[in-house]
């Protein structure tokens, strides 16, 4: 009888003792669920800012845009933004075209058109009296890719380059008389007064043809 009841006893030990290892392990088993749940929810959280802040620190693509001032003989004389490439037709179009009475072969509709550059179109008479204006007209100077051969441009359309004034202009005229003309178009810094910074500016508007 003794021994039974010791038996007995050890087996009521025994079975509380598996079952406390039983809880013990579904309780490890649940807190691992969770740690590896919320390694995996801050993991995804961190790869999402990571991409939020790539896109955020992408370097914004800045529109090329011209601004040109438009007066004389023109329907809204003014300060016109264009876009990059635009032409002299373009800012004459923004304008709202030409007036009745103004010179529409003054200006070579093809030519690019320049940032800060003052378009001004006269009227009839003023063109007439012009300078050179009938030589600008027929020099046939301008390639059909808008730019201007260096070699036949009159005064005033080399003047129509940025950072070519009036003595600059006469500059390259004298030297390329006196030298036989240009033979590439960065010759035509052999010109006294055209720097590398002035042909930077010019090199992809003109040819030496």
């Amino acid at each position: 009888m003794h021994k039974k009841w010791r038996l007995l006893v050890g087996w009521c030990i025994f079975s509380i003792g598996v079952l406390c290892y039983g809880c013990e392990a579904e309780q490890i088993r649940k807190i691992e669920e969770k740690e590896a749940a919320s390694a995996s929810a801050s993991g995804e959280a961190d790869l999402e800012a990571d991409s939020e802040a790539g896109v955020a620190g992408n370097d914004p693509v800045e529109a090329v845009e011209l601004c040109v001032f438009v007066c004389g003989q023109v329907q809204k004389p003014g300060v016109y933004r264009l876009g990059a490439g635009a032409r002299i037709v373009d800012a004459i179009e923004a304008a709202g075209g030409f007036t009745e009475e103004a010179a529409r072969e003054y200006w070579n509709l093809a030519e690019p058109a320049a940032d800060g550059e003052k378009i001004y179109v006269p009227d009839l008479t003023e063109a007439a009296a012009a300078p050179d204006f009938g030589e600008a007209s027929a020099s046939g100077a301008w390639s059909a890719d808008g730019r201007l051969n260096i070699n036949r441009a009159t005064k005033e359309e080399l003047m129509t380059l940025p950072g070519i004034g009036e003595k600059r202009a006469g500059d390259i005229i004298a030297y390329r008389t006196a030298n036989g003309g240009f033979a590439k178009p960065e010759d035509v810094k052999k010109v006294s007064g055209i720097k590398d910074s002035v042909y930077e500016e010019i090199k992809d508007r003109i040819i030496a043809e």
